[in-house]
């Protein structure tokens, strides 16, 4: 394992990233189909990648963080 990444489940956290890709495409389909309208599925696309872009960032960020947080 890797001192500067953070693992949840695999290396390179591909299955943390489908998890919440199904899940924001899940709950982003539900909103468009009761408030029968599509626009909001295109916010989805973008906002699922910034997102996912975010998370592995941060995620492969936190070890040093919590080294300057507590260095001992």
């Amino acid at each position: 394992m890797n001192e500067s990444s953070v693992y949840l489940w695999d290396d390179n956290n591909l299955a943390i990233c489908a998890v919440v890709t199904v899940g924001m495409q899940v709950l982003f389909f539900i909103i468009a189909y009761a408030c029968k309208f599509d626009k909001v599925t295109d916010f989805a696309g973008g906002t699922n990648f910034v997102i996912l872009a975010l998370l592995t960032f941060a995620l492969a960020q936190v070890r040093i963080i919590l080294k300057v947080l507590w260095p001992f």
